[in-house]
């Protein structure tokens, strides 16, 4: 799983995961309850008040190990409160993809035409240094600055690296392109971060099913969507393409080529050495989207 619990499991550590969505984000939980097969997980507390919440924060051990996967809620804050005061609070900075960097004139017109993104900023950064973190698991570019000075850096690889790992030949070529569906349309995420949906179904599809059938047949290869992994079934019926049953790691690997947007799943193809064509649409051109795949195209080296 995406968090390595299996892996804290096989190490001797009892984990225990409380899913606060139910009141976070009831209508996130809603969709999920169906998209998520919670049996993959072991011993996973749904909690469906805040006084649920409390009271389950209360009953926790002292000096146990908490890793915070919590958003900037007030009840958030309040269990961290707890918790904080009970055991050791963990949280990881792992990038799974390149660090954007912009100029200081583009920060400045970023937050001019979105001023919330300041607000959040400033959060972010006040709590680094304010907040209670015992160990930091970091990868990629970190401000250690961005941390008090008893918080514990622990740098290591972020978990979709360890396919690789455990993988005795990840570069073997297959004879098909695959294009990594990132739920653009349906995406949950669109939820707990308070957005609009970057793309419209009537829109989005047909424009994504001509391209990948020109990229086919420029290529001469069948195309396959590899879903996002809690993408729902039925969106497979948008597209004109056979889906992938496989994991996306295994149907990346057994690929010729990869067809992506900005999917934290390009670092398979460029682990695997795989070539990539990255693809928008004129509805993405001018969204967040349209300039992460720009940005992330030109930082592997396209024109």
């Amino acid at each position: 799983n995406r968090y390595g619990t299996e892996k804290w499991t096989q190490r001797g550590w009892v984990v225990q995961i409380a899913d606060l969505s139910p009141v976070i984000y009831p209508e996130y939980y809603e969709l999920h309850k169906i998209r998520v097969d919670k049996k993959c997980f072991n011993n996973v507390i749904e909690l469906f008040s805040k006084d649920e919440i409390i009271q389950y924060a209360d009953s926790l051990e002292d000096e146990l190990l908490y890793f915070d996967l919590l958003d900037n809620s007030i009840i958030s804050n309040k269990v961290r409160d707890i918790i904080s005061s009970k055991g050791h609070i963990f949280i990881q900075q792992l990038c799974t993809t390149p660090t954007f960097k912009y100029s200081i004139y583009k920060e400045i017109l970023q937050i001019l035409l979105k001023p919330n993104k300041l607000f959040s900023k400033i959060i972010n950064y006040y709590q680094g240094k304010t907040r209670k973190i015992d160990y930091c698991a970091v990868s990629g570019l970190i401000k250690e600055s961005q941390y008090k000075g008893h918080t514990k850096l622990i740098y290591a690889h972020n978990y979709d690296y360890d396919f690789i790992l455990d993988d005795v030949n990840p570069y073997t070529k297959g004879d098909y392109g695959v294009y990594i569906e990132q739920d653009m349309v349906f995406s949950t995420d669109y939820i707990t971060n308070n957005i609009h949906p970057y793309a419209t179904k009537d829109n989005f599809f047909p424009v994504i099913n001509n391209a990948l059938k020109s990229i086919g047949n420029i290529f001469n290869k069948k195309i396959i969507i590899s879903m996002h992994p809690r993408i729902s079934t039925t969106i497979k019926n948008y597209y004109i393409h056979e889906v992938s049953n496989c994991n996306t790691y295994e149907t990346i690997k057994n690929s010729l080529f990869v067809i992506a947007m900005y999917s934290t799943a390009i670092q398979f193809a460029v682990f695997m050495r795989k070539p990539i064509v990255f693809v928008t649409t004129d509805e993405l051109k001018n969204t967040q989207a349209g300039k992460n795949t720009y940005v992330i195209a030109k930082l592997l080296g396209c024109n």
